[in-house]
């Protein structure tokens, strides 16, 4: 419209200053409108492109998910069976063993059974991200659970001569994932021993709060920078603590953790302090309505 206006006026009315403001006016308002039109072309442009490498990239995700998946399956079966064999053979009293032949077959057990935390740990990883993990919740007893986990964490705290008890207060059976929680409580306890000196203690709490049930379990271990406390659960590199006995460990456990417990409507924390140790806590719903199950 403004150019059409323009095409209308001769020198002469151009030359009037009345005539030229108000065309200069009406330039500048035309200007800002191409402006503002270019800018808003601009703006879908990269909002299609945007959404577009998005819907690709959530894409390539999924393909990765599922190709490490069958990958670390593969995997799992040849090494559990390296396991089992070497555990065979070590266990095997009809044909005593030579001192070389023991070390060797228990290093090869015990690199088997780190591979296959590792594997698991790996396929646990690619279910959660592709938000495949599915919750076979039951009603149970989270303390018989608990007493189960400790009897057979004990065997590994006495191998550094750590005190394993637990403390818990009665609460009815309620719905949760067995195999999972137990997964959560293994990662747990297992952590505590790895990071826990000789002759320490370690304590396994069960209480009820608020429509909850608390678990905690406390470790008199070299404690947890606060610099490092945020990092624990990224499943990434960084944190600066080494365990006490050499043992092995992924990084993932308390990432997967994590996931279980929000995945039951719960919440996985630390409270540590450096030279003090550290008591990870999580919380389990009582009602099965605030579960995600399958």
């Amino acid at each position: 419209m403004n150019e059409h206006l323009l095409n209308q006026l001769n020198g002469e009315q151009l030359a009037n200053p009345q005539i030229s403001k108000l065309v200069t006016f009406l330039m500048e308002q035309w200007a800002r409108e191409k402006d503002h039109e270019i800018k808003q072309q601009l703006l879908r442009s990269t909002v299609l492109r945007y959404a577009d490498a998005e819907s690709r990239l959530a894409e390539m995700n999924r393909i990765k998910n599922r190709f490490i998946g069958l990958v670390a399956h593969d995997l799992r079966n040849p090494l559990v069976s390296i396991r089992g064999l070497s555990e065979l053979l070590l266990n095997d009293r009809s044909d005593p063993l030579s001192s070389q032949q023991r070390d060797f077959l228990t290093t090869i057990y015990s690199a088997s059974n780190s591979m296959i935390t590792l594997v698991n740990d790996i396929l646990d990883m690619a279910v959660m991200e592709d938000g495949r993990l599915k919750l076979q919740v039951r009603k149970d007893s989270l303390s018989r659970l608990i007493r189960e986990r400790v009897k057979v964490n004990t065997i590994l705290a006495r191998r550094k001569r750590i005190a394993l008890d637990h403390h818990l207060s009665r609460i009815p059976n309620f719905p949760f994932d067995r195999n999972r929680i137990s997964q959560v409580l293994d990662n747990l306890i297992g952590n505590a021993i790895k990071y826990s000196s000789d002759r320490s203690r370690i304590s396994v709490s069960l209480s009820r709060r608020n429509g909850t049930a608390v678990v905690s379990v406390s470790d008199e271990g070299m404690g947890i920078a606060s610099e490092d406390q945020a990092k624990l659960f990224s499943g990434l590199p960084g944190i600066s603590n080494e365990p006490t006995g050499g043992e092995k460990s992924t990084g993932m456990g308390l990432t997967i953790a994590r996931k279980i417990i929000e995945e039951h409507r719960g919440a996985l924390s630390v409270e540590s302090e450096v030279g003090f140790g550290s008591t990870f806590s999580f919380t389990l719903p009582l009602e099965v309505r605030q579960c995600r199950a399958t």
